[in-house]
């Protein structure tokens, strides 16, 4: 068996299964151009990483691909052997092609295969390589070859001279070489000139999902140890995912991880051979973090800089200015755990005498030295969470004060300080961690007010876990057992909201209510109520609810005070529930604005993975604004925080988005591939959600539409309605309607369609916007040439043109299909060169070029040349609108220009309306690059 180095076991037969990789996404992309210069002609690659970094599994990707290309693959990707094994195993596979050479060279291989595989060179080295250089040529000849070796840097030096001088003669051959060695430059007597891709650690978010994939993967701060510790290295996150202590409460050492066997024995003969100062450097080091430095990792150890080296030499230990790193993951970990509990308590106590001037680091080493737990090492560590959590430092906050709970004694301090710390938890987006800390609150207290903390500390990410009619229970029994905090409160208001907005119930939406109303009813105030929501939040948070609540009556007739400048930490939460409102109310300019604030303000204190379905609704704004470049960028930062959270739900409903924004932007081969994976019509529990299943009928519908299979996009946009006609989802069903008519009339389904817009304009109440596509799309269906149809598409194509840049080109290609089939040509073609100049700015390459069809058989001519609007730009003009796009003021670019901001202003207010934009964070969009 051959074990690679991300832990997968595999069998040495021809048919190695390929491994089911994680990202790697640019090294696969270079190895399938690497096998496909190689059909060709010779293509080499050396890939060069850490050990367990995943070499071998690229390998194997490569060698998958090189199969299927009809390459004959020489040898099978394992452990190199010693002395001339190596090339034997590269011979022996083409001992049939060797009868067509000459003698000479024949003898060659004939004696390479006979030796014993002692390890003694060959009598011939040149005759040897001439011979395998020849062997490999006449087999080329008949298929491709490739020639695969793994772990480079453990073959003999022979083996490697002779694959040189093949590397180094091939040409025109059809022949694949590919390397792995370990290490950050190639092997000696390795061509040097071979093409290098050094394969460097997993992305955050690429760590986390390979750990989600593991059967043993641990949760809460274990889960956080795991992905710290192993820094990005596959191996490293699949052994010490094994290995790590799921405990129900938190371990009394400093991490919540064993050592795999593995890593005990490979450096234990190591560490035993130094000096006894070195091993404490190296202990002191392993116990300390990052940021405590060189000086306290040396004093706590007593030993000086010289005791560093030789740690170093043996390529433990390196030290770089005032910091202290291990080689590899995994040498901290054997230098911590090889050590007994008394000596790693012994070198904590030393690290908190050394940095007694630093309350976090001096509670956290003192918590990690005690014997027993104390209340007076739970206060130091509520002190340390205090000071991490001021410096935007979340997680370490939560496991600072989730140690601290540990360590207290008294049960209603316990539960207060868990609840705070699944607060802190949910800001650094770890659900599962958050939830194992509310039941710790649960079992702990029955006091309303701190079981509401915990829940409302969950309620963020609740809706996209569990189904929401359970997590709005929840909360209807915290309001009847007794909950006096307001903040606490109106925080469970905005979970309950979300909750409602996430599944679609209809029910739901009249608890929202109810719950509001009881929370603006509270009058007692607490520090924890202040946190979850400040008081000048309170309102704005209490009116998305209600909007929620009946969004088609918003805004209501009371008067909120919703746009005074927001200040301190309640500017996040006004700013959510801003948006959401606004979303809500059909408002996608003010939503863009008020959720983009919000994620800025969030990021800023590095709590990303908080409020988590605001990516949904803003990545839906930045489209319908025609933002796409700036939805591309928050789609990916949303799938990041999706996987890193394991919020599969979430990562559903941005897939489906992303799969929109590329059929918008013509992508239609990569919006195919992607809406296979997403699977709309998938039953698994994690999608039970009305909102995932609208968005994936949708995305599927503006595929298949794109496509123009019209009858199968039917099919998906009616999935968002009932058999009556009735939105699936109050909020998202209703936005396809006229997507649904388009192609209903050229599938011939009028009649299927027309219950859909019946549904939705019965629900349309107050709403004008509503009103309005329920109009648009009997327009469509009907097709009728009495004026209130004209009038009606007249409408939608002069509606919100600014707003919905894609939308409003639509609807004028609508109104002009309609005056064409009225014979109506010449009042039909502006209409068409201004949808065609509004695709064209937007990047809607494949509507563009539908409409300059369509212009042309109107009789009029238009080139297929770039965002036209800036060509129509001075010079001058253009260079403004670059640096405006750029982000620079007037004043900075009047410096730059030698103008005056005043010229640089009524510059811009000329070149705005040329490019279709209303302000200069559109101007990204519409520029060419």
């Amino acid at each position: 068996m051959l074990v690679g180095d991300e832990g997968r076991t595999r069998a040495g037969a021809a048919h190695t299964p390929v491994p089911d990789l994680v990202g790697r996404f640019a090294e696969r992309d270079l190895l399938a151009r690497t096998v496909d210069d190689a059909a060709t002609g010779s293509a080499r690659l050396l890939l060069l990483g850490e050990a367990g970094i995943g070499k071998t599994s690229l390998l194997l990707v490569g060698v998958a691909r090189a199969r299927q290309q009809g390459f004959l693959v020489l040898p099978e990707p394992g452990r190199s052997t010693a002395g001339c094994g190596l090339l034997r195993r590269v011979v022996a596979p083409l001992a049939h092609v060797a009868t067509r050479l000459p003698w000479s060279l024949r003898r060659q291989l004939q004696e390479l295969m006979a030796d014993s595989g002692t390890g003694e060179s060959v009598s011939e080295p040149m005759a040897l390589r001439r011979a395998l250089l020849a062997l490999v040529r006449v087999a080329a000849r008949e298929r491709p070859v490739a020639v695969v070796i793994d772990d480079a840097q453990d073959a003999d030096r022979e083996s490697l001279a002779v694959l040189t001088h093949l590397s180094r003669r091939l040409s025109n051959e059809r022949v694949l070489l590919l390397f792995a060695a370990r290490g950050v430059l190639p092997p000696d007597h390795l061509d040097a000139d071979l093409p290098v891709c050094h394969v460097g650690p997993l992305a955050a978010a690429e760590a986390a999902v390979l750990l989600g994939r593991q059967t043993s993967a641990p949760t809460g701060w274990n889960r956080r140890e795991v992905l710290r510790h192993a820094g990005g290295n596959p191996l490293a996150v699949i052994e010490l995912a094994n290995s790590a202590i799921n405990a129900d409460r938190f371990p009394p050492g400093e991490y919540g991880l064993g050592v795999p066997e593995r890593i005990r024995h490979a450096y234990a003969d190591q560490i035993d051979h130094l000096p006894a100062a070195t091993r404490r450097v190296l202990l002191c080091a392993a116990a300390a973090d990052e940021h405590d430095g060189l000086q306290a990792v040396l004093s706590s150890a007593d030993a000086d800089l010289a005791d560093c080296g030789p740690a170093e030499a043996a390529g433990l230990l390196t030290v770089v200015g005032n910091r202290v790193g291990f080689r590899d993951p995994a040498v901290r970990l054997a230098c911590y755990f090889g050590a007994s509990e008394h000596d790693r308590r012994l070198a904590h106590r030393a690290l908190a005498g050394c940095l007694a001037h630093d309350v976090e680091r001096h509670a956290w080493h003192s918590a990690n030295a005690a014997a027993e737990p104390t209340e007076e090492v739970a206060f130091l560590l509520q002190s340390a969470a205090d000071i991490a959590h001021r410096h935007g430092r979340h997680v370490e906050a939560a496991g600072a004060l989730q140690r601290a709970a540990d360590y207290t004694c008294r049960a209603p301090e316990a539960a207060r300080r868990y609840a705070r710390a699944a607060h802190l938890a949910t800001l650094s987006g770890h659900y599962a961690w958050c939830r194992q800390l509310c039941e710790r609150v649960t079992y702990l207290t029955d006091d309303p007010d701190v079981l509401g903390a915990a829940m409302a500390s969950a309620g963020q990410h609740l809706p996209l876990h569990e189904p929401a009619p359970a997590a709005v229970l929840e909360v209807r029994r915290l309001f009847d057992s007794g909950l006096r905090d307001q903040g606490v409160a109106t925080a469970l208001t905005a979970t309950v909201g979300m909750a409602a907005l996430v599944s679609g119930e209809p029910s739901l939406r009249h608890v929202v209510a109810d719950v509001a109303c009881r929370a603006e009813s509270l009058t007692a105030r607490s520090e924890p109520g202040d946190e979850f929501c400040p008081k000048t939040a309170r309102a704005a948070v209490v009116a998305s609810g209600r909007a929620i609540c009946d969004p088609t009556e918003w805004p209501p007739a009371q008067d909120f005070d919703l746009n005074e400048p927001p200040s301190g930490r309640s500017e996040v939460m006004r700013l959510l529930a801003l948006g959401t409102t606004s979303w809500i109310s059909d408002a996608p300019t003010a939503a863009a604005g008020h959720l983009r604030r919000a994620r800025h303000l969030l990021r800023e204190d590095t709590a990303q993975g908080a409020h988590p379905f605001s990516f949904v609704m803003l990545l839906d704004a930045l489209t319908e604004c025609g933002l796409w470049r700036e939805a591309a960028t928050v789609r990916a930062e949303a799938a990041d925080i999706a996987a890193a959270g394991d919020l599969p739900l979430l990562g559903r409903a941005i897939a489906a988005q992303a799969i929109v924004l590329q059929t918008l932007r013509g992508d239609d081969a990569a919006a195919r591939a992607a809406l296979h994976t997403l699977d709309p019509w998938s039953s698994r529990p994690q999608d039970d959600s009305r909102l995932v299943r609208c968005l994936a009928h949708r995305a599927a519908g503006r595929v298949f539409a794109a496509a123009g299979d019209h009858e199968l996009a039917c099919t998906h946009y009616l999935a968002m309605f009932g058999p009556d006609g009735e939105p699936v989802h109050f909020t998202w069903s209703y936005r396809a309607v006229v997507e649904l008519a388009r192609s209903a009339v050229k599938a011939n389904q009028q009649e299927a369609a027309a219950r859909a817009v019946v549904g939705v304009r019965r629900g349309a109440g107050g709403s004008a916007h509503r009103k309005l596509l329920a109009g648009h799309a009997t327009a469509l269906l009907t097709g009728t040439g009495d004026p209130g149809t004209e009038s009606i598409l007249r409408t939608a194509a002069e509606h919100a043109a600014i707003e919905r840049p894609y939308d409003h080109a639509l609807a004028m290609v609508d109104y002009a299909h309609w005056l064409r089939g009225r014979r109506r040509f010449l009042d039909a073609r502006p209409l068409l060169a201004a949808a065609h100049d509004g695709f064209v700015r937007l990047g809607a390459d494949r509507d563009a070029a539908a409409t300059r069809a369509r212009l042309r058989s109107a009789g009029v001519s238009v080139a297929a040349g770039a965002r036209d609007g800036f060509a129509l730009l001075t010079a001058q003009q253009q260079f403004i609108a670059r640096l405006a796009a750029q982000g620079l003021s007037n004043r900075a670019i009047a410096d730059r220009l030698l103008l005056s901001p005043r010229t640089i202003g009524s510059h811009l207010y000329q070149i705005f309306p040329k490019l279709g934009v209303v302000n200069r964070r559109q101007l990204p969009d519409v520029i060419p690059e």
